[in-house]
């Protein structure tokens, strides 16, 4: 086995860990939006504030400083921040590309 294959297979198992934390991030942000449509749904909106406002401990706050200073036109501030999602097909395309040695192993 080569070095460089060694560094694209390690490389590699990262993104899939990292991807594994991001799966659960984006599930406990799914939980915590029906807590809060839930709770609105009951017409508490002290409630349902207090658990969004939880969402924060775990968003950068410099995204949060941002998207305040941008109250004037939030939607145009949402659709950049969105700029660059990729599908699934897509991303398996950038990471085949990235990984041109696994890439062989798997067409070969």
């Amino acid at each position: 086995m080569t070095d460089k294959l060694k560094e694209e297979i390690n490389a590699l198992q990262q993104e899939v860990a990292r991807g594994h934390v991001y799966e659960w991030e984006l599930h406990r942000l799914n939980l915590l939006l029906l807590v809060i449509e839930h709770y609105l749904s009951e017409n508490n909106a002290k409630e349902a504030h207090l658990w969004a406002q939880s969402i924060f401990q775990w968003i950068d706050s410099e995204f949060y400083e941002e998207m305040k200073s941008n109250t004037g036109d939030i939607n145009a501030w949402f659709n950049k921040q969105m700029e660059g999602a990729v599908s699934t097909e897509q991303a398996l395309k950038i990471t085949r590309e990235l990984y041109p040695e696994i890439e062989k192993l798997r067409t070969a």
